[in-house]
């Protein structure tokens, strides 16, 4: 008669530890060999694949631990990245620099769209969303303001030539990329975009450790039941 082999793994155990090991330093050898070893085109992708991936984790927050659904994710991806691309092309500022003010901008507006929807949940808060994602193509396509965001053909980043003038590259004098000047900018955009998923993770997992990520988890789980406990639902 034979007997069946039961492996048991509990968490913070010794081989739990290990798995987690493993995995990490799998992920660090292929981040690693991508910009290194890999085509221009794999480097496009992986760079696209990391832009949502942290454009994914920021709507999981509300989609997935609070249970609201959300469609206007996009044009605060959107916002964030014409907010770049502006500074950059327009002003010849840093990306390294733009960033944080793309996020600032995208958080202002977030808020001035939830003054409107902090009463209203389910589908009327994907339509106030939807909205919005529907709004924000037709606004950068605004006569008006064609000349800021090119309008229909957008900003094209060959309108942007990195220059020796321009320490783009350089983190306080240091420019750990490597010769990327004038030459294969691809390397950079993708440790760009590493930086961003980094940060977003961290964010993403120190809200929802925290109190607030636990009230989120109660509004999805019964709203009326997390008001009476003191969560503030707005």
């Amino acid at each position: 008669m034979s007997r069946k082999l039961h492996v048991t793994i509990r968490s913070g155990g010794p081989a739990s530890w290990v798995i987690r090991l493993l995995t990490a330093a799998f992920v660090v050898l292929i981040v690693l060999w991508v910009p290194t070893r890999a085509s221009d085109s794999l480097i496009d992708t992986a760079t696209t694949a990391l832009v949502w991936m942290a454009a994914a984790m920021s709507l999981n927050l509300l989609v997935g631990y609070a249970g609201q659904l959300s469609l206007g994710h996009s044009a605060f991806l959107g916002i964030g990245v014409y907010t770049t691309a502006i500074g950059v092309t327009r002003w010849g500022w840093s990306p390294l620099w733009t960033m944080p003010v793309g996020f600032a901008v995208a958080f202002v507006v977030g808020v001035l769209v939830s003054l409107p929807a902090l009463r209203i949940k389910g589908v009327y808060l994907a339509l106030v969303t939807l909205s919005l994602a529907l709004v924000f193509p037709q606004f950068i396509k605004w006569p008006k303001i064609e000349w800021l965001t090119k309008g229909a053909s957008g900003i094209d980043q060959v309108s942007y030539k990195f220059s020796k003038d321009n320490p783009t590259f350089e983190l306080f004098g240091w420019n750990p990329w490597g010769n990327l000047r004038g030459q294969n900018v691809k390397p950079f955009y993708y440790w760009m975009a590493v930086l961003v998923v980094v940060f977003v993770y961290l964010v993403c997992r120190g809200v929802v450790k925290s109190r607030m990520g636990r009230s989120l988890v109660a509004i999805r789980d019964n709203s009326t039941a997390a008001a009476v406990m003191g969560v503030n639902l707005a």
